[in-house]
């Protein structure tokens, strides 16, 4: 696409140079012949058409060019018809500039002679400027699939951290420090010569994350494993098409896209709804940290997704626990909120299922602080668990004992209350047991009263297809232990006995 900022020339009725000799240096993107673009040009006068390229430059160059009459009437820039000075100006504006065109000539134009309208060149700042100005000139709409508004600039990444007022942490400072975790991106550079995703040479020197990451390779990470994998019939292929991602984004997922952007490896052969593992790029099993940008640096590739993300996000509000409470320690066992990994594969998992089209969270395990194997959720609209609270009373069971249960409350956030169902469909994985009492009995792992026998548990509303009214059918008892004295319903607790007054 031809940048619409530089592009094109006006006409050249001047003899010498010739416009052919001008045209002909072909040096410069300036030069590109709007004329030619397809079946849908932007004409300049041939075969008695408009002068649509005249306004153009004229507008976009108006202090060098200095076209004549009121933009947009029929015969503004008139003048570049009838004399060589404005494609003159126009050369010589081309051949002496030293800005690479990253912004507007700094000429101005008196229009007046009266030092009180200086005009400068301009240029189309977005999409829809460039449209507004096509509808005002009136060259065809079809061409605009050849023509952009963007700048040769690089499209590196230029984020350097802000200190927030009251911030104990001086992150301006320390970006410009050699080993920031929130650094400058342009002080990070390429200190070996490495292949980049893309297939291109990192040279050394050059900055280091050198392009933005798509958002497109969202994709690829499915809780069936890599997108690659999935056959062209399967629902969650057929979902992604649906979405509107191309079937060339869905194949470029493999395994070993997938570990070089985003450091994550799906078991070989696992089953749907396998965890992720994070290892980082160079990593053989799961990491216990992510990697600053100098140190992806220093292992001569790209930085991967989370990478990313801790660079550009500010550490200290990472991380964060309950920070004691009246007694001195932490209001809640949180010790999985103090992990500054925790939390960004958590950012990272919801990103990703954010973007996918199916309700299944994204597991995403790592090594904890405390060497065992953690898991990091995404977040889907679903029903989580908003409170939890006990209640007591006399046991069911047993009259003579006391009995306390757990309640919690299930509150989707995500779902608009319009469109609220009255179904819910749980599963709980692993045994689960009611204590009779608290009198120093212990778990117990049999399949006898109050233990639900089976490793994955489902609560279900009804059949998974068609569920029924929770009013009429609170559990599905063929999920449950016979042995189970509740009967697979809930049982309320009897109201406990009124105290006799002691006189």
């Amino acid at each position: 696409m031809l940048d619409t900022n530089v592009a094109g020339y006006p006409t050249d009725p001047s003899a010498a140079p010739t416009p052919a000799q001008r045209v002909g240096r072909k040096g410069s993107l300036a030069y590109a012949d709007l004329t030619a673009l397809g079946n849908w040009p932007i004409h300049n006068g041939e075969g008695g058409s408009a002068y649509q390229v005249d306004k153009l430059v004229g507008w976009r160059n108006y202090a060098a060019t200095q076209p004549s009459n009121t933009f947009p009437n029929s015969n503004f820039a008139a003048n570049f018809q009838s004399g060589s000075t404005p494609a003159t100006n126009f050369y010589n504006l081309v051949i002496n500039n030293t800005s690479g065109f990253l912004s507007t000539g700094t000429t101005t134009w008196d229009v007046y002679n009266n030092g009180r309208c200086l005009r400068t060149d301009q240029s189309f700042i977005q999409r829809q400027q460039l449209t507004a100005f096509r509808s005002a000139t009136q060259f065809s709409s079809n061409a605009l699939q050849y023509l952009n508004t963007f700048s040769r600039e690089t499209n590196s990444p230029s984020f350097s951290p802000s200190t927030p007022a009251g911030s104990t942490i001086d992150y301006a400072a320390l970006a410009s420090t050699a080993t920031a975790i929130n650094p400058n991106f342009l002080l990070r550079r390429a200190t070996t010569n490495f292949t980049r995703f893309d297939g291109t040479t990192a040279v050394v020197g050059e900055p280091l994350v050198k392009t933005h990451f798509p958002l497109s390779r969202l994709a690829w990470i499915t809780y069936k494993g890599p997108s690659a994998t999935l056959p062209t019939t399967d629902p969650v292929y057929q979902a992604l098409i649906n979405a509107g991602v191309s079937a060339t984004t869905i194949s470029a997922g493999t395994a070993a896209n997938i570990k070089a952007c985003f450091g994550l490896t799906f078991a070989t052969g696992g089953p749907a709804g396998s965890p992720w593992t994070y290892t980082n790029p160079n990593g053989t099993g799961a990491a216990n940290r992510i990697l600053r940008l100098d140190e992806v640096a220093a292992a001569g590739r790209e930085p991967d997704f989370f990478e990313l993300l801790q660079a550009g996000i500010l550490s200290g509000s990472l991380g964060q626990n309950t920070n004691g409470g009246v007694t001195g320690g932490n209001v809640f066992p949180d010790v999985h909120m103090s992990s500054a990994m925790q939390h960004l594969l958590t950012i990272g998992g919801c990103i990703i299922d954010q973007a996918d089209p199916d309700s299944i969270p994204t597991r995403i395990q790592f090594t904890g602080a405390n060497g065992n194997t953690w898991t990091a959720y995404g977040v889907e609209n679903l029903p989580y668990i908003t409170q939890l609270y006990p209640i007591a009373g006399t046991s069911p069971n047993d009259s003579t004992k006391w009995g306390t249960c757990l309640l919690f409350q299930l509150w989707n956030p995500y779902q608009n209350p319009a469109a609220a169902s009255g179904n819910v469909r749980l599963r709980i994985d692993g045994g689960i047991g009611i204590f009779t009492s608290g009198n120093g009995q212990t778990w117990n792992t049999g399949t006898t009263a109050n233990i639900y026998s089976s490793t994955s548990v489902t609560l279900t509303s009804g059949s998974f297809s068609t569920p029924t009214a929770l009013a009429t059918d609170y559990v599905n008892r063929n999920t449950i232990s016979t042995g189970n004295a509740a009967g697979g319903t809930f049982v309320f607790f009897p109201s406990p006995a009124v105290p006799t007054p002691t006189p």
